[in-house]
């Protein structure tokens, strides 16, 4: 098996990042703190804002083409977590974090979107 390594690559002309579009990869991924505050490393999340007891909204960078994209998400607790994601937008989606007992709680969470990007 071979490895592949680089520090950066570039499009063909050599000046910029390559285009993430018509490809099966994450285009955006990112991780909260329950603070929250947005973690190290993410992809396309520009902000993160709190709207409420376990309600996140996050900011992306480069839109996507339409609202139909999907967005999965993780909690990261002791306690099981329950991560939904309501009405996204071209350039944000909302995860809403419940406890079993379906009451909103703060906790960290882990998220990645998968679609079309602009």
């Amino acid at each position: 098996m071979s490895d592949i390594r680089a520090n950066t690559i570039s499009d063909a002309a050599g000046t910029g990042p390559i285009d993430l579009h018509k490809q099966s990869a994450a285009k955006a991924f990112g991780t909260c703190s329950s603070s929250p505050e947005l973690k190290s490393p993410s992809l396309n999340i520009s902000s993160l804002v709190d709207t409420g007891t376990g309600h996140l909204t996050f900011n992306i960078t480069n839109a996507f083409t339409g609202t139909w994209y999907t967005v999965l998400g993780t909690g990261h607790s002791s306690a099981p977590r329950i991560v939904t994601v309501n009405d996204p937008q071209t350039g944000s989606f909302d995860l809403y974090i419940h406890n079993e007992g379906g009451t909103n709680v703060n906790t960290g969470v882990r998220c990645a979107a998968f679609g079309d990007l602009a």
